[in-house]
């Protein structure tokens, strides 16, 4: 069973829509079990591509005396038949139960790396699908351009009374060019400079637009809202169309957690109010979302869509409310949609932080223990739901067949992810027939490990920030047929 960082599907926009995938928050995370052995796998990818992404396995029960190794197959795009021979991980000297191997992404597309477990208990393996993209090209700056352009224009002052000059003297010489050419030498000298300039300039422009078509995301969402701006109070409509980069619709969309589009809309700039909505298809590739803005001012919206090859595209669109009436929606078509609307952002939690979540209900942050939280480490965020009586509750119930849902947004809103129980790896148990797919043996091992974590009233998520910076994170889980969402402040520090 496996975790899909798959996320959040976006709902609406007017204006300009982003592509940018998984959010600054590429690092792939999977809390599943290896054959025999309970394992956390983290594939840490480059941040260009061609790169080399490193892979680190940490066997969670294995004992120090246990024979054990690890290898890794990287699977390139187009398939296994031409993979480089696997290669073995290396144990780390100070946690012999932590393996590390490269795993070399030669060129943009959907990796699968295949790692390996053998020792005393037994063997096993998974495939993880890793989505390799190179960034976007970056653009220039405007002062740059401006620098440039007047560098430029010098050059090309300079250039003319230089080749006057050396017309003068060429005319000078007993067999020198005939006055008349002389005159033209200069011009003709500019005009080959910027000749020159011209096509090399073009080239360059030519290669960006070659290497950004080349990069161009696999799926990506026109967004319009038929009936007008949204205003707030008063439903709104919004329609998304999920197209490949040539405008084409995207039909082979997989559903996500028995669901085909996740959408997470978050009010800017102090996350006081929060949306977690699934749009519905109306038709492939068209999604339909109905919305009721709680307050006038702009809205981030949060996107993500599986695709048959197990990898998810975010996008993010900023949304605009004009005034109208303070509402808040009471009910929602779909049970597993939900809102909230916590105070803006502001404080820190820590390890036994409290969220009221209302009713006599309370969410506790109990996991990571009281110390800084550090950018880029392997943490087990845990959540506790507390009943009217103040302790646990007897059992989470399966919200989106998950023990719960964690949505985790930067303050600045460059990063994002949606993380589940497994990690955030793309749900392999709902992708019957993708080379993601699980076996009917990864699928048995994968619901009893399901059903032992909804059993108690603590969930866990297996995540690694990216970055420094204060963060808030959405912990949902389901009780009694509610949807119930704590949400904490964290603060994270740079690496020591």
């Amino acid at each position: 069973m496996n975790r899909r960082r798959a996320l959040v599907p976006l709902a609406a926009a007017l204006l300009a829509s982003r592509a940018a995938a998984h959010l600054n928050s590429p690092n792939v995370y999977l809390d599943e079990a290896i054959g025999p052995w309970p394992a956390v796998t983290t594939i840490e990818l480059p941040q260009v591509i061609p790169g080399e992404a490193r892979v680190v396995v940490r066997l969670t029960r294995a004992s120090g005396g246990e024979a054990v190794g690890v290898r890794l197959l990287a699977i390139p795009p187009e398939g296994e038949r031409v993979a480089a021979p696997s290669v073995a991980a290396t144990a780390l000297s100070s946690d012999p139960g932590t393996f590390i191997a490269p795993m070399p992404l030669t060129r943009p597309g959907v990796w699968t790396a295949r790692v390996s477990v053998s020792g005393s208990r037994g063997a096993g393996q998974i495939d993880v699908p890793v989505g390799a993209k190179a960034p976007p090209s970056r653009r220039m700056p405007g002062s740059l351009i401006v620098l440039l352009s007047a560098l430029m224009a010098l050059l090309l002052a300079t250039a003319v009374p230089i080749a006057r000059a050396l017309a003068r003297n060429v005319y000078a010489l007993p067999n020198g060019l005939p006055e008349s050419t002389a005159r033209l030498a200069p011009w003709a000298a500019a005009w080959c400079f910027v000749a020159i300039l011209g096509v090399n300039g073009f080239a360059w422009w030519k290669k960006d637009q070659d290497v950004a078509a080349r990069n161009a995301p696999a799926m990506r969402a026109e967004l319009s809202t038929p009936s007008g701006q949204p205003v707030a109070g008063r439903p709104s409509a919004v329609r998304i169309d999920v197209v490949d980069a040539l405008g084409k619709p995207i039909a082979d969309i997989l559903a996500d957690h028995g669901k085909m589009m996740h959408a997470v809309v978050v009010e800017i700039p102090g996350m006081s109010y929060f949306l977690h909505v699934h749009p519905r298809m109306t038709r492939p590739g068209r999604f339909e979302l109905a919305w009721v803005p709680p307050e006038p001012g702009r809205y981030e919206i949060f996107a993500d869509v599986l695709s048959s090859m197990g990898v998810a595209d975010t996008l993010t669109s900023l949304l605009t409310v004009a005034p109208g009436e303070s509402a808040r929606a009471s009910s929602f078509e779909d049970p597993d949609d939900s809102d909230a609307s916590p105070p803006a952002l502001g404080g820190s939690a820590t390890s036994g932080a409290s969220y009221d979540l209302g009713g006599g209900y309370a969410m506790r942050l109990v996991s990571p223990a009281t110390r800084p939280v550090r950018e880029h480490e392997l943490l087990d965020l845990g959540f506790e739901l507390d009943g009217a009586d103040g302790r646990p509750v007897d059992a989470l119930e399966p919200y989106m067949g998950m023990a719960g849902h964690l949505l985790i947004v930067r303050d600045d809103f460059a990063v994002f992810a949606h993380v589940h129980p497994m990690g955030t790896v793309p749900n392999r148990m709902s992708m019957p027939g993708s080379h993601s797919a699980m076996t009917p043996e990864e699928h048995a091992r994968a619901m009893a490990t399901m059903r032992t974590r909804i059993e108690g009233a603590r969930v866990s998520f297996p995540y690694g920030f990216p970055s420094p910076g204060r963060y808030r994170l959405f912990a949902q889980v389901r009780y009694r047929g509610a949807v119930r969402t704590g949400i904490f402040d964290l603060e994270v520090r740079p690496a020591p």
